[in-house]
């Protein structure tokens, strides 16, 4: 995908798991910064469009970030999703909500 020119560069890699294991888990890490950029002149009344950007304002991620492991399109699959977040933000996503944990913590 490129934004604006820009390029976003996604990684791709193959999985085999071990005959009969069916389950695996992935865990992996980067930074998503991709400030919001507004539409060009031709379409001055849209909105402004990222893949992704987390700052202390607030996140979005959409899938053309890459934050999450993309299958084959004949793959069903299935994931948990934990997310902290500030006390005063709200999270939404696809799915459905099994659990919802609420805590408060203090910053140090």
């Amino acid at each position: 995908m490129t934004l604006k020119s820009r390029p976003i560069s996604i990684k791709h890699y193959t999985l085999t798991l071990p005959p009969g294991q069916q389950e695996f888990t992935l865990q992996f890490s980067g930074k998503i910064n991709h400030p919001v950029q507004g539409p060009g002149q031709e379409y001055a009344r849209s909105f402004g469009s990222t893949p992704g950007v987390i700052s202390p304002e607030g996140v979005f991620l959409a899938n053309s970030s890459a934050w999450y492991p993309q299958f084959a399109d004949d793959v069903m699959v299935s994931f948990r999703l934990d997310i902290q977040v500030p006390a005063d933000w709200d999270v939404v996503s696809q799915g459905t909500l099994l659990r919802e944990q609420k805590t408060t913590t203090t910053q140090k």
